[in-house]
């Protein structure tokens, strides 16, 4: 896997803007990203709903991660 669809699919997995752009015209998006030709005819016809649970699925956990961690830091300056 190239580093374009590494790219491309971090992006559409965390940006939902760039995700819906994505499924709206897969080729064009990777080719724009970068990806080679063979690369964006294999992105032809996406998975929408899978993207779109994996996109859930990242949002969720950053978050959940984010909350965390500024509820920890809360604690430690709390002195709890």
């Amino acid at each position: 896997m190239s580093q374009a669809l590494e790219r491309l699919l971090a992006m559409i997995y965390t940006d939902s803007a760039a995700l819906e752009r994505f499924l709206a015209d897969p080729i064009t998006e990777a080719l724009g990203a970068g990806c080679t030709k063979e690369e964006a005819a294999r992105l032809e016809a996406p998975d929408a709903s899978g993207l779109r649970l994996a996109h859930q699925s990242f949002h969720r956990k950053r978050t959940l991660k984010h909350a965390l961690s500024s509820k920890v830091w809360w604690r430690w300056l709390m002195g709890r």
